[in-house]
């Protein structure tokens, strides 16, 4: 069996913390895993960096929290952090760190960031995910002044790791599978998909432990261009050659049911692609190495999902 212990550094997963509205402070926080679990402690920055784009909870937090630009950018170039935490009177910044130097851009040690933002009166530290989401947990609620917390969010953090390990297949399930994102405007009405491409959060995460394959790449139409582990399908033209035995829709899952059904109607054919014809077509929750605490809960849907 594949310990989830080995995979819980990062993960991804809905923002939960019960019925107790959690509390604002004056702070800047970078980094996705370190937001995530600071709500969960029943903590939100006044302003705070993620990214965005890739993690679907920060839509959530962004209608609390002053948002900058990715954490990747935001340490690159400090100033629109320095000027917003001036505009919000914070003097506070809380960032995560890995092997010494910042995680979200590894070309910045942690000595010049400091450095960097003392010039404005500023102070900066630093939480540190590669010894393990016990400690970091701990860690953090230590430097947000919430000790107390700690113990319970991670004792159901644990109720849910026991439950997705019980639930782990014994053996590979040795599925292929392809991974489909919908993107839906309301201002247009468009929708677009996306196919993810293999050896990214999924396949690592969800996919590989559970032994089963991403096909996504017999997906791609030739010269088509990766964009940040995905690439964009104008049609399921390639869904035969494929054949995957499962399909999984993230994202607005609207875009990928309306992809499907026009090809099916386009070519009938595809009916017998083992995932159309078994109607294993699931709409489940994306993996974005951000959220460590709704790991269990995630992994438990896919498992549920494909071993069907």
């Amino acid at each position: 069996m594949v310990m989830i212990a080995a995979l819980c550094l990062a993960a991804p997963g809905a923002l939960a913390y019960g019925t107790k509205a959690p509390k604002k402070i004056p702070i800047v926080m970078v980094g996705d895993r370190l937001v995530d679990v600071a709500y969960h402690l029943g903590v939100v920055p006044e302003v705070m960096s993620v990214r965005s784009s890739h993690w679907p909870a920060s839509k959530e937090l962004e209608m609390v929290s002053d948002t900058l630009m990715c954490p990747t950018r935001t340490l690159g170039d400090t100033s629109l952090l320095v000027e917003t935490a001036k505009k919000h009177g914070i003097t506070r910044v809380i960032a995560e760190s890995r092997a010494g130097s910042c995680s979200a851009n590894s070309t910045i040690s942690m000595v010049k960031l400091e450095d960097r933002l003392k010039e404005h009166g500023m102070t900066v530290e630093f939480v540190d995910f590669s010894e393990g989401l016990e400690k970091a947990v701990q860690e953090i609620a230590a430097v947000l002044g919430v000790p107390e917390n700690a113990a319970s969010v991670l004792e159901e953090y644990k109720k849910k790791t026991a439950k997705a390990e019980k639930a782990m297949p014994k053996k590979p399930l040795g599925k292929k599978v392809v991974v489909l994102k919908g993107v839906y405007s309301e201002e247009t009405g468009k929708s677009f998909l996306q196919v993810e491409a293999p050896e990214g959060y999924t396949d690592r995460f969800l996919l590989e432990p559970l032994g089963c394959e991403n096909v996504g790449n017999r997906m791609f139409r030739e010269g088509a261009k990766e964009s940040h582990g995905y690439y964009t399908l104008r049609r399921l033209t390639n869904l035969g050659v494929a054949n995957p035995d499962v399909i999984v829709m993230t994202g607005d899952s609207y875009a990928g049911q309306k992809a499907l059904k026009e090809a099916l109607a386009r070519d009938p054919e595809l009916r017998n692609v083992p995932a159309v014809r078994s109607m294993a077509v699931y709409s489940l929750p994306a993996f974005v190495n951000s959220s460590a605490l709704g790991y269990p809960a995630i992994l438990y849907k896919w498992i549920k999902a494909l071993e069907m």
